[in-house]
């Protein structure tokens, strides 16, 4: 069960410091590695979570793969419909990760009255 909010807050805060790091001053390092971190697992990983998968490589390789798959589809909607926009393709994968991080709340809550009514 904490592992489940413990990945939930990391992809709540990987959102607010990548969000803090494009409308601030992260510095030199520590932004490329948020952005880095962030594209390469967030995306994915708050849906992946959802399948509930007990082994931690092949959760993180369809985290990854899924995150790559989506970054990907949301830039190319953006470019095919003339929307090119970082801030507006930054925003729709945090807003992508939110909506996944919120999935997971709500399944977690979902088990737990599950199991309290059996």
């Amino acid at each position: 069960m904490s592992r489940s909010w413990g990945w939930i807050a990391v992809l709540t805060v990987s959102s607010l410091v990548v969000a803090l790091g494009f409308a601030g001053d992260l510095g030199a390092v520590v932004r490329p590695l948020a952005v880095f971190w962030f594209f390469l697992v967030c995306p994915g990983m708050a849906f992946v979570r959802l399948l509930n998968l007990t082994v931690w490589l092949p959760e993180l390789t369809l985290a990854v793969t899924l995150s790559l798959a989506l970054d990907t589809v949301v830039a190319e909607v953006m470019a095919v419909n003339g929307w090119w926009s970082l801030s507006a393709g930054l925003l729709a994968l945090i807003t992508l990760t939110l909506i996944g991080a919120a999935l997971q709340v709500g399944q977690i809550i979902w088990q737990q009255l599950h199991v309290s009514q059996t």
